[in-house]
């Protein structure tokens, strides 16, 4: 209905150069874009007010200033709707003052004709707050509606994604394997389309491999099985996936995130590692997919998991096999 006025997305890889506060401010424009007349309240408002100008970054004064104020005497006719997308990876939601509460005790002030939409993954803080919020109501994946309507979007997604006509007999089996995970169908299909160059499979044959009965029930499970084919077909050879394990055991463990410029001296006074420098990069370029930062120039900037399921991945032994690490291991070698 073209009624999508703002949407932000919080990216954890991001949260260095996009702050929390910036959700404020990317609305506040956004209306302005979209409707003159807001644009007109909100110059009123900030013309005379230089610290609102320069950066502020208290939500309270943001919100009142830049959004609700500019709306007090507008009647903008229809619905109004607004995403914030993986509120979970802002980078405050962990105290009962974070972005999280805040806007499950202040989007109810905004005109009714507003319509936020939020997604996260189900963290005990944020789903705390939201519950016992007015006027929200909470969805979860599994929701059956919910749940026909993902089928759709990921049978779409496959479409889109592996188009030709030697495809087209594997695209509805694929979406039915993905159970209703876009994660799984992402890596999926650039399995198939670009395979690891040690992979003994063709497009073919990569997509019956997936296609195989899995012994694994739950979708995290499937997830956990697509990594480990990934991680298979790029780390063969044992050394390969002892200088996996080494790395990734120290980046999870560390209190806080390392760097590429940190990790690397780190490793040099380690008297069990004996890889170069430039085959620890290497290895991090490889793992752009799953860590933060690895490809970036500028290499002070934190590694961070992309995904909370990599981490478990990695310290399953039950599940992971060749590449878990033993996290008591990696922080004695940190420590």
């Amino acid at each position: 209905m073209h009624r999508l006025t703002s949407s932000f997305i919080f990216l954890r890889r991001e949260q260095s150069v996009r702050k929390a506060y910036h959700l404020f401010t990317t609305l506040a424009r956004d209306l302005a874009d979209r409707y003159p007349s807001f644009k007109i309240a909100l110059g009123n408002v900030v013309k005379d007010n230089t610290a609102l100008r320069v950066g502020t970054r208290d939500y309270h004064t943001l919100f009142e200033s830049l959004i609700l104020e500019p709306l007090e005497d507008l009647h903008i006719v229809g619905p109004i709707l607004v995403v914030i997308d993986a509120l979970d990876e802002s980078g405050d939601t962990t105290s009962e003052i974070g972005l999280h509460a805040f806007l499950a005790k202040n989007l109810i002030r905004l005109p009714s004709n507003f319509r936020v939409v939020i997604t996260s993954r189900p963290e005990h803080a944020i789903l705390s707050a939201l519950v016992e919020a007015r006027s929200v109501k909470i969805k979860y994946m599994d929701d059956t509606k919910l749940a026909v309507e993902t089928h759709g979007d990921i049978l779409a997604f496959f479409r889109q994604r592996l188009p030709s006509n030697e495809f087209r007999h594997y695209v509805e089996p694929l979406a039915v394997k993905a159970e209703g995970l876009f994660q799984w169908a992402a890596v999926a299909s650039q399995l198939i389309l670009d395979p690891p160059e040690h992979f003994d499979y063709d497009e073919e044959t990569c997509i019956k491999h997936l296609l195989e009965p899995s012994t694994n029930r739950h979708g995290q499970d499937l997830l956990d099985e697509l990594y480990k084919d990934v991680l298979e077909g790029y780390f063969k050879d044992e050394e390969a996936r002892g200088l996996f394990r080494s790395v990734a055991g120290q980046l999870i463990t560390s209190i806080e995130p390392l760097t590429i410029r940190s990790l690397i001296p780190l490793r040099r006074h380690a008297s069990y590692s004996k890889r170069s420098d430039a085959a620890v990069t290497g290895l991090l370029h490889r793992l752009g997919s799953l860590l933060s930062n690895v490809n970036s120039s500028n290499k002070n900037l934190p590694i961070i998991p992309l995904h909370t399921s990599f981490r478990d991945f990695l310290t399953n032994k039950d599940k992971s096999g060749d590449f878990c690490v033993d996290v008591h291991d990696a922080h004695h070698q940190l420590l």
